[in-house]
């Protein structure tokens, strides 16, 4: 009996690998999520970094050095005083090159948190390997996107948008749900 349970212990164990990864996501570059927009300010002036644009809501930077790369922008929000999500961009020097340098960054992300979820998808006229692929993201009509949900506590996401960024999102779990819903409840004060 004994000898059956370890013989099906070795059968399970390389299935074990297969599934995105359980680690937790609490923070972004050294910030915990929740933290204020005053800790944000200390932790990346030590890192070096002053912010360009200052608001209640978030903080700018640009040309910041994360994962080995220099970003085109980073933008740290806040709701309540407290942060929430983290966007960095990256830019290539080429536009031909953006979906290399989206597939550079989703490797070094896939090496850390496990596959994640990728969407590959072109509207109309638009298809996949027709030669145009550059135009269709130039247009809207080209769509990239990796999520990784099954992080505890916080969801990241890498995507290129129109504009040949390559953007790359981690957001927390529960204060993006507060943010939401101060959200709405702004938007309906208008009417």
């Amino acid at each position: 009996m004994k000898s059956h349970i370890i013989a099906a212990f070795f059968l399970l164990l390389p299935f074990s690998t297969l599934c995105q990864t359980t680690d937790s996501l609490d923070g972004f570059f050294g910030i915990n999520f929740g933290s204020s927009k005053e800790e944000a300010l200390k932790i990346m002036k030590s890192k070096g970094y002053k912010p360009i644009v200052e608001e209640t809501d978030y903080l700018g930077y640009s040309d910041v050095r994360f994962g080995g790369r220099k970003s085109y922008t980073l933008l740290l929000l806040f709701n309540r005083d407290r942060l929430f999500e983290a966007e960095v961009s990256f830019k290539s020097d080429l536009e031909s090159k953006t979906i290399d340098l989206y597939k550079s960054i989703l490797e070094d992300l896939e090496d850390k948190y496990g596959v994640g979820n990728t969407y590959e998808r072109y509207d109309s006229p638009y298809e996949k390997g027709d030669g145009y692929t550059t135009t269709a993201i130039s247009v809207g009509k080209a769509h990239f996107n990796t999520y990784w949900t099954k992080l505890i506590g916080g969801t990241i996401q890498l995507s290129i948008n129109y504009n040949h960024t390559v953007e790359l999102t981690y957001q927390d779990d529960e204060i993006i749900e507060d943010a939401i819903s101060d959200q709405k409840s702004r938007r309906s004060e208008d009417f």
